[in-house]
């Protein structure tokens, strides 16, 4: 257990992992609180894979440099936008009636084909509108 107490001990303050370069460059484009959260989580998963293997799969992760590197990294990715462009076609759908127009064998196997490469409701609708348009088209 003094191994493990030994790593537990030698993992960085929050305070040194702030002072580090690569962190004061995020001052002007996060909150304090952002930047010291990452820092604290990456510390914590840290302590919590020594406490449940008893060491580091890589030992050089305690090194402050290393810590301060990790918190930047998940302080750049809340940076990245988070919203998607969607194409909202659900008016389309009800307000045409087309959500109560019978459907072809044709038209339901591809709708499926749609269903199980687009993931979002938005797109879902949008796919559905050219689907019917598409078969509708074919009828002609």
């Amino acid at each position: 257990m003094s191994g493990c107490q030994e790593l537990l001990r030698s993992l960085p303050a929050v305070d040194r992992v702030l002072r580090e370069e690569v962190l004061q460059c995020l001052v002007d484009l996060l909150p304090q609180e952002a930047i010291s959260g990452a820092v604290q989580d990456v510390l914590t998963e840290l302590r919590q894979e020594i406490l449940a293997k008893g060491q580091l799969s890589v030992p050089e992760k305690i090194d402050v440099d290393r810590v301060a590197a990790a918190a930047a990294g998940r302080c750049r990715a809340l940076l990245q936008p988070s919203l998607r462009k969607v194409i909202n076609a659900t008016g389309t759908l009800l307000h045409t009636n087309l959500g109560r127009a019978p459907l072809s064998e044709q038209v339901l196997n591809r709708f499926s084909l749609f269903l199980r490469a687009i993931p979002t409701l938005n797109l879902i609708s949008t796919a559905v509108s050219v689907v019917i348009a598409t078969a509708m088209s074919n009828r002609s």
